[in-house]
């Protein structure tokens, strides 16, 4: 049986991201027609379709979403292995620094904040960085494979040995059905989302993210229907865009799951409706072990205390307001 190559992988993935063959190509530095034979390479080999066409561009099947979400994690975390292992014959004789990042828009969008501050400040150490899942960071970090984690403050909620410091507080948002025509007002929101199921990541149930979930619905006042778990945020958006409940996330969620067409629609869409910073005490965080004598550890963390480094300085953090999220507090 033939298999996919990693080439090919990138090739999908990034036809996936843009649901479009002429911008795939155009990312891939490739002709239009080597990407369409590509795919129909790649279903040939799998046996199914995996999108749809349409005269206004690409459509993800079942099978092409599954694929997708599985596979872009996959590819790249081998990406990040890749380019680490490069970066050493570029590093020279530079000592480094290794960190890893959950795989979040808002999380890597904090480290390339403090990143840049810290190549300025200290010009003679390398950041080797890659990214991972939550489990990922979390035992890599505790079993010494890297320095220093930038995470969700949760991450590591009741482990001992190691030392925090927060750089931002997340922005959480009630996602729900782009259908509501309800009031914008308390007591309407509070009424429909209490009717509603809470959908959660399948990821979900290995943290105390539930609980927290749960603890800001329930400050502010909704009681949901019932929790039930997605096998990953492209059902859940999915499920969210069909009526079938609402969950809750960050800026991160919103700007890659809200995917949109070539001609700037969105195929996916959410009513977003901003969460009461007071309810919850979740940060983006950055973690190191206690026991880490590490010189270049401590000039690290030294430059976080004396820097600014708040994270929602990012431009990024202001894409958010031009997104159509409505800034109400609940």
């Amino acid at each position: 049986m033939n298999k996919l190559s990693l080439y090919q992988i990138q090739i999908f993935n990034t036809v996936a991201a843009h649901l479009n063959i002429s911008s795939a190509a155009r990312e891939l530095y490739i002709t239009p027609s080597a990407v369409s034979k590509q795919i129909q390479n790649i279903e040939d080999i799998l046996g199914t379709k995996l999108f749809e066409r349409h005269n206004s561009g690409l459509v993800l099947k079942p099978a092409g979403e599954e694929l997708f979400f599985d596979l872009d994690f996959m590819y790249h975390r081998v990406s990040n292995v890749l380019d680490r292992i490069q970066s050493f014959s570029v590093s020279g004789d530079k000592p480094m620094l290794r960190i890893i990042c959950v795989d979040d828009d808002d999380v890597i969008g904090a480290y390339n904040r403090i990143a840049e501050a810290f190549n300025k400040k200290y010009t003679d150490v390398k950041l080797i960085a890659s990214s991972g899942d939550i489990s990922d960071v979390r035992d890599i970090l505790l079993c010494g494979r890297v320095d220093i984690a930038v995470t969700f403050s949760s991450t590591y909620y009741g482990v001992e040995g190691l030392n925090r410091h927060d750089l931002t507080k997340l922005d959480y948002y009630f996602l729900l059905s782009p259908d509501y025509k309800g009031g914008r007002d308390e007591n309407s929101l509070c009424r429909y989302l209490s009717a509603q199921p809470l959908l959660l990541p399948r990821l979900s149930e290995c943290f105390n993210y539930k609980d927290g979930m749960l603890d800001i619905c329930a400050r502010s006042g909704i009681i949901p229907e019932s929790i039930r778990y997605m096998p990953n945020y492209i059902t859940l958006s999915r499920a969210i865009n069909r009526g079938c409940g609402f969950t809750i996330g960050g800026v991160s969620v919103i700007n890659r799951y809200a995917f949109r067409d070539i001609e700037d629609r969105f195929l996916w869409n959410y009513q977003c409706v901003r969460v009461n910073p007071d309810f919850h005490d979740d940060h983006i965080s950055v973690f190191w072990r206690s026991d880490n004598e590490n010189e270049r550890v401590s000039r690290f963390v030294e430059m976080l205390q004396t820097e600014n480094t708040d994270a929602s300085a990012l431009p990024f953090y202001e894409k958010i307001q031009s997104d159509g999220c409505e800034d109400v507090f609940l």
